[in-house]
């Protein structure tokens, strides 16, 4: 069994994110797919405007380039816009929660319109694929806290080799 396509694109994205050059090998590693999917993946993340990337052939590797907000090439098929507008949401997500003090009001304020089912569902997922979104009560006496953070791509690989 494999890593569903939604967990599958967003490690790829934090590969991308977090490492210097990227080759097909250290994603297999992490998910098992053949070249083609990854392809496929790659190509899908760089219509949606999250990444850019060049191939040295010398180091047999990806380079991510820095992306200046590149405008997402959306698809007509509204099924498919739908699926890439959730990516590029979970993406940002995963960019931009690290540390936040209250996820929900971010969230509320970067997504607005969005029902609170949607976000509880985004929530999951990515805690599933490490990005920690959790409350914290305390003892009663104090107000309880949030915690945002994701440890980067690397925490990845137990998570996806275990759901597959």
């Amino acid at each position: 069994m494999t890593v569903d396509k939604t967990k599958r694109i967003l490690t790829i994205y934090c590969l991308f994110n977090d490492c210097e050059e990227v080759e097909y090998r250290e994603i297999t590693d992490y998910i098992s797919v053949s070249k083609k999917t990854i392809q496929r993946d790659m190509h899908f993340l760089k219509q949606a405007g999250l990444i850019r990337y060049t191939f040295d052939r010398k180091a047999k590797a990806f380079i991510p380039q820095k992306a200046i907000d590149t405008k997402p090439i959306f698809p007509k098929n509204t099924v498919k816009r739908r699926y890439m507008e959730r990516i590029i949401r979970l993406c940002r997500i995963i960019t931009n929660i690290d540390g936040v003090d209250d996820p929900i009001e971010w969230y509320n304020e970067q997504f607005p319109g969005l029902s609170a089912r949607t976000r509880q569902r985004d929530f999951l997922l990515l805690n599933e694929l490490g990005v920690c979104i959790k409350y914290c009560p305390t003892d009663g006496f104090t107000a309880g806290y949030w915690q945002c953070n994701f440890s980067g791509a690397y925490s990845l690989r137990t998570i996806t080799k275990n759901n597959m």
